[in-house]
């Protein structure tokens, strides 16, 4: 089911909650049942930064041609509703008082890389971590849609995924 723009909730940045590492483990931990690979990944997993408050996790599989379908299938029987599939991804959510986002992905493709490269990067990097927070809470000012939060915040997105990725080279292990 699409969610139409007017339909569509304002986005909100908030400051970190020391809960989210917790409350995505134990996420992690039930979608690991129907996955080999799950990432907490996004704001949500980089201590210190605000973050629209929906816990982002990749959910990795070995072909997303012979194995996504299933995947995705076996997370909507945990509760959650597709909301998109795209190019080399389904995304699923899960709404409620604790909003959750997965995305499944190929394991260690392109789209994996780079979500375990940001995190991974932010988290090393505090300073690009306090400047995407910056970002972030600009674009979300009058509360915008989802659309126009990802396309504000868009310009310093783009220029840290390039500096992570850039940096994963030499720091292949975070």
């Amino acid at each position: 089911m699409q969610v139409s723009a007017k339909d569509e909730p304002a986005v909100v940045v908030v400051s970190w909650n020391p809960q989210w590492p917790a409350l995505a483990r134990a996420e992690t931990s039930r979608l690991a049942e129907v996955a080999h690979a799950v990432e907490h990944v996004g704001s949500t997993a980089v201590p210190g930064l605000p973050a629209v408050p929906v816990l982002d996790i990749a959910v990795g599989v070995d072909s997303m041609a012979d194995r996504g379908e299933d995947v995705a299938n076996a997370i909507e029987s945990l509760g959650y509703e597709r909301i998109a599939d795209g190019e080399g991804f389904i995304r699923l959510v899960r709404r409620g008082d604790r909003p959750v986002e997965v995305h499944v992905m190929e394991a260690g493709g392109e789209l994996w890389k780079e979500a375990v490269a940001f995190r991974d990067y932010l988290r090393a990097h505090p300073d690009e971590a306090s400047a995407y927070a910056r970002a972030k809470r600009r674009a979300a000012e009058g509360g915008p849609t989802r659309d126009v939060y990802q396309e504000r915040k868009r310009p310093t997105l783009e220029t840290l995924m390039r500096r992570a990725r850039s940096w994963k080279v030499s720091h292949p292990h975070g």
